[in-house]
């Protein structure tokens, strides 16, 4: 027989998957996913690459926000030097206020670090997808497509 005394009910819900991975922590210490794109790799035959490369960045960021916007955040922007981290916040009038690393393992801060996590998730795969099929646009129909595409996830 089990003594439940000496399980903690969190681990039983959240088991031990509520640990947050360090690349998920910006300088700051605020929750938020690395989106550098040191080298975008264009198609060399594109017809015109910085319209690629801006319209991708454009769809990218406006369905960051609404991805963000789909998890409860009032938004998600870029932040940092290069603007390198999709980061989503809290408006509070008129001040951002960003989720924060804590230790604190109670079960509202759980369901913080699980939300941010799935959020992150969506993230990464929009990126994912921005950054594979980049490197196929040769027309401007084929960027509309993908803009289409993405408006559309």
């Amino acid at each position: 027989m089990v003594n439940m005394s000496t399980i903690d009910a969190r681990e039983l819900y959240f088991g031990n998957s509520n640990t947050l991975d360090n690349r998920y922590i910006n300088q700051n210490g605020y929750l938020a996913v690395n989106v550098k794109w040191y080298y975008p790799k264009l198609n060399e035959n594109a017809y015109d690459s910085e319209d690629v490369y801006h319209s991708l960045i454009n769809s990218f960021w406006g369905k960051a926000d609404e991805i963000a916007e789909s998890f409860n955040y009032d938004g998600c922007h870029s932040y940092g030097r290069s603007g390198g981290w999709a980061i989503p916040y809290f408006l509070n009038k008129t001040e951002y206020r960003y989720i924060t690393v804590t230790s604190d393992k109670n079960i509202k801060n759980m369901i913080v670090t699980e939300t941010f996590k799935s959020f992150a998730s969506y993230i990464e795969k929009l990126w994912i997808l921005i950054d594979r099929e980049i490197k196929v646009i040769e027309t401007k129909e084929q960027l509309q497509q993908l803009t289409t595409r993405i408006e559309e996830l």
